[in-house]
């Protein structure tokens, strides 16, 4: 009877507990008790559902209709196949325009050389490749068990109405945005005929369905740390016996966080993304001086605006998942600062326990990685922009002086 009572009804009392191995057994049943915001509910199990087939991963979000699997990386093998044909031919169809087409209009009547033409088709065409492992990663991530099994477990708790708001406010948001940036693009902006309209299209649905999964994978990193950092919160007497569990979850969200991130490919690929946006903002630095009469300003302003916000929204982002696990910072109120404030108030029989959980914080980092650079930091972001403000003036230097003429482009 009091087994069932610990284990069924959340309820303790001491008058049940037993010396010896029933006592760690009670202390464990309170920790389990303890349910912050988010806690998962261990009752509910996929393996036990036996109604229809049901969606899968990212899936669970979004509505039932068959357009939907039109999406670049959302339409299965045949479909993302299709894709990745696309956008190869696309490429190669600018390649074939650098060296065919005549000046583009946003050029007439500007002080910049043919050669803009042919470097500006060169970065449509790589702008189109680089969507190909975007759709890849999309695809692969979008159906993966580590993304089912965690947004199974999250929208069946208490966090889960917060995910859908969540992600129902930013798909909205972002709908909203890249509809402005794709009109604009396309009425507004002098460009490169049918195809160019055709190029920006197609690129911004692929980065609107992969901003869409990468805010959904942060919200659930962001949630799972934020579940911890609610029990660390809670006063010392209230934890007692439940650091070893804690320190278990930590590994676990760690774990969570790396398999959404680093071992899908996700991270690199948006890494190579924000790294060829520096590259691309440095070009668009480069045309802007050498146009001595600004008659494609607004075009030119346009593009390093888009991808500077694209860049630097990104790394926050990023940066922000460690910095809530391990910031030093009063007002972040990081997992590490929070256990570090239980220090002198654990009973002494979880000092040892204690003590390990904190070490396992700063020696076992939680964020985001990408492959071959490492964890993306606070620390990790003020070197990458020293390197990036170091390069940029060496590529407008360079491109400058390509794209630099004393004569005017004729119409």
């Amino acid at each position: 009877a009091a087994k069932h009572v610990s284990t069924k009804c959340l309820v303790w009392n001491a008058e049940f507990s037993q010396v010896g191995d029933g006592a760690h057994a009670d202390e464990q049943d309170v920790c389990s008790s303890v349910s912050p915001r988010g806690t998962l509910n261990s009752d509910y199990s996929s393996e036990d559902y036996d109604g229809p087939s049901r969606s899968l991963g990212a899936f669970r979000l979004l509505p039932a209709h068959c357009w939907v699997k039109l999406l670049p990386g959302l339409g299965g093998l045949s479909a993302t196949l299709v894709w990745i044909v696309c956008f190869v031919l696309g490429s190669i169809a600018f390649v074939y325009q650098a060296f065919h087409e005549k000046i583009p209009v946003w050029l007439w009547g500007s002080s910049l050389s043919s050669n803009v033409t042919r470097i500006s088709m060169g970065l449509l065409a790589i702008k189109l490749l680089l969507c190909i492992p975007v759709v890849i990663a999309t695809a692969s991530l979008a159906k993966s068990d580590v993304l089912d099994q965690e947004l199974d477990a999250r929208l069946n708790s208490a966090s889960g109405e917060n995910l859908r708001s969540f992600m129902h406010a930013c798909t909205l948001g972002l709908l909203l945005v890249f509809a402005v940036v794709i009109t604009y693009q396309e009425f507004w902006l002098p460009g490169f005929g049918r195809l160019y309209r055709a190029f920006v299209f197609a690129r911004h649905l692929v980065h609107f369905v992969s901003s869409v999964l990468f805010l959904l994978i942060w919200k659930l990193s962001v949630l799972r740390i934020d579940c911890l950092r609610d029990r660390v919160r809670l006063h010392s007497g209230e934890l007692k016996g439940c650091w070893p569990q804690i320190t278990r979850e930590y590994h676990a969200s760690v774990k969570l966080v790396d398999g959404l991130w680093r071992k899908s490919g996700f991270s690199f690929t948006h890494g190579l993304i924000f790294f060829c946006n520096a590259v691309f903002i440095a070009l668009w630095l480069a045309f802007m001086e050498a146009d001595d009469l600004k008659t494609a300003l607004a075009f030119e302003v346009f593009c390093i605006g888009w991808q500077t916000t694209v860049l630097c929204v990104g790394l926050y982002l990023w940066s922000k998942i460690h910095s809530r696990c391990a910031s030093s910072s009063h007002a972040k109120g990081s997992l590490l600062y929070l256990g570090n404030e239980h220090l002198g108030r654990v009973c002494r029989q979880d000092t040892l326990d204690h003590l390990c959980f904190l070490r396992s914080v700063e020696e076992l980092p939680c964020g985001v990685e990408i492959r071959h650079l490492g964890l993306v930091s606070g620390k990790f972001v003020a070197p990458l922009l020293r390197v990036v403000s170091i390069c940029i003036p060496v590529i407008i230097g360079v491109v400058y002086r390509v794209s630099h003429s004393n004569h005017q482009a004729a119409p």
